[in-house]
């Protein structure tokens, strides 16, 4: 788990302009991948994932279901917009990992205009 974290921060770091991954994969729990795009509505690019059958988080990482931008994040200097909780499961691989940054560059490439 600990090496796809780092992959899908890679990737994601090289193909979105303008991203902030919050916290190092190194002393982070290897599951989950908090990051904030700006310029970006994280509840929008949710639903675009979502159309293509991904499944992202946003908001509070208090619960799944939650939409609001995440209160700890934002106490941390965040920005309230683009915020985006990515969970790796067992099942993922490192396909499958850069397929995900792949959907996701393209999706924020969208919504930026």
């Amino acid at each position: 788990m600990q090496a796809l974290n780092q992959e899908l921060r890679s990737l994601i770091s090289k193909q979105i302009p303008n991203v902030e991954i919050v916290g190092d994969a190194s002393n982070c729990d290897p599951r989950n991948i908090a990051i904030v795009i700006s310029g970006v509505i994280g509840e929008e690019l949710l639903r675009n994932l979502d159309r293509r059958g991904i499944k992202v988080d946003a908001g509070s990482a208090c619960g799944a279901g939650a939409l609001s931008p995440s209160h700890v994040l934002e106490a941390m200097g965040f920005g309230a917009d683009g915020q985006i909780r990515l969970t790796l499961k067992l099942d993922h691989d490192k396909k499958g990992v850069g397929m995900l940054a792949q959907a996701l560059a393209e999706e924020v490439a969208k919504l930026r205009g």
